[in-house]
């Protein structure tokens, strides 16, 4: 069942299933980086990653995206950003990042 999940719809059934194969296969962290929604943003990938590894896990992190990015492709950030830095809670913020397209700050957790 979870190598189906790994196959990909855009590629003929023998080559999805290899994919999908090579993909479960892969140690955990390799895993991740080839995950189709960081894949297609190793930027961001790379800073969310970063920031999994920098910061303790009884913080909360928030995401700052620009206006101008749709809301279903923010929470789509949001949502990439919180699998990779799960326990954590990840919130959306609309505003100008301080740098590039998107920002990311530890917020520490209110109360229990």
């Amino acid at each position: 069942m979870t190598l189906l999940l790994a196959a990909r719809p855009d590629a003929p059934l023998s080559v999805s299933l290899s994919l999908g194969r090579k993909f479960w296969r892969a140690p955990e962290r390799s895993r991740l980086l080839n995950a189709p929604f960081l894949r297609e943003d190793p930027e961001f990938a790379f800073a969310v990653t970063a920031a999994d590894a920098r910061w303790p896990l009884e913080v909360d992190v928030v995401l700052t995206l620009p206006p101008a990015i749709a809301g279903e492709t923010a929470e789509k950030q949001r949502r990439a950003a919180a699998l990779v830095l799960s326990p954590r809670r990840v919130l959306l913020e609309r505003g100008s990042p301080a740098e590039g397209r998107f920002g990311l700050r530890p917020l520490p957790r209110s109360g229990p």
